[in-house]
């Protein structure tokens, strides 16, 4: 159905360096490196960097989980158990670290608000419950679907006593998680198209070319909004590198995976040069 050098060219470039299975074309250790790469930033104890690195193992572990889990994908009872377990005992860990009246909890309301209402926009799009999909919304989506890799990072700024410099980098990793989203959405496109599944782009593309061929969509996606996409992407990676030079020298790490996606973007762009101007 799809032409395999007009999407997946830029795939077999990237295998060996990036996990290409999970949800996002990312580093597949960046989020439990997250610890380490704030640590002289937001300084805590050692063994918190490591219980912090082990939290976000599960907390992956937990959205790729509920993801699949609303995708349809059928789990066996014992197994949906076991995540809602581990999901309770995670909550219950960070009680052992955080006291009832810490600010923590506001920011774990927070950070969770944004991926449920996340998960709400994109389960109606899918249902088309959605008459109008607007690209405010869409971008929301796309903010809040990886909030939780927030979490504990601001949960070191509060260990450190060093809440207000967590605003700033709270900016960043929100710029960070929207080309993450965008960049997973382009990966994913075909396979998305094929569950009736769609992003901004190709939800436009749809009514505007006026069909529900899937192929069709995909050519009128190609023709009219593949720069867009691929635009948008460059526009949040840029606004991430922006506010992470502010404090490059203390967080040196997070430039390294800046430059990667930057690569992965020219990849991409050389990838679909046909279409791209």
């Amino acid at each position: 159905m799809y032409n395999k050098s007009e999407l997946n060219i830029y795939y077999e470039k990237l295998r060996n360096k990036y996990e290409l299975n999970n949800s996002t074309i990312i580093d597949k250790g960046m989020y439990y490196k997250y610890p380490y790469i704030f640590a002289e930033l937001f300084p805590i104890k050692n063994e918190l960097l490591d219980k912090f690195s082990m939290f976000y193992q599960r907390i992956v572990d937990h959205i790729i989980f509920v993801d699949r889990l609303l995708e349809g994908n059928k789990f066996d009872v014992n197994y949906i158990i076991e995540k809602y377990i581990v999901g309770n005992d995670l909550i219950r860990e960070y009680s052992y670290v955080y006291e009832q009246n810490s600010i923590f909890w506001n920011y774990f309301e927070q950070f969770y608000k944004e991926y449920f209402n996340a998960i709400l926009i994109e389960n109606r799009l899918s249902n088309n419950y959605m008459i109008k999909f607007t690209k405010k919304e869409y971008l929301k989506m796309c903010l809040g679907k990886p909030a939780l890799s927030k979490l504990l990072v601001a949960g070191m700024a509060i260990k450190s006593k060093n809440v207000l410099e967590f605003s700033t980098i709270n900016n960043m990793l929100n710029y960070l998680n929207i080309y993450t989203q965008l960049l997973d959405d382009f990966k994913d496109i075909k396979e998305d198209l094929n569950k009736n599944q769609f992003n901004y782009y190709t939800y436009i593309s749809k009514f505007q070319c006026n069909t529900n061929n899937k192929n069709d969509i995909f050519k009128f996606y190609l023709k009219k909004y593949l720069n867009n996409h691929i635009e948008d992407m460059i526009i949040n990676l840029n606004k991430c590198y922006e506010l992470f030079k502010i404090y490059n020298t203390k967080i040196s790490s997070f430039g390294d995976i800046i430059d990667e996606q930057f690569s992965v973007i020219n990849m991409i762009k050389e990838g679909m040069k046909e279409y791209v101007c």
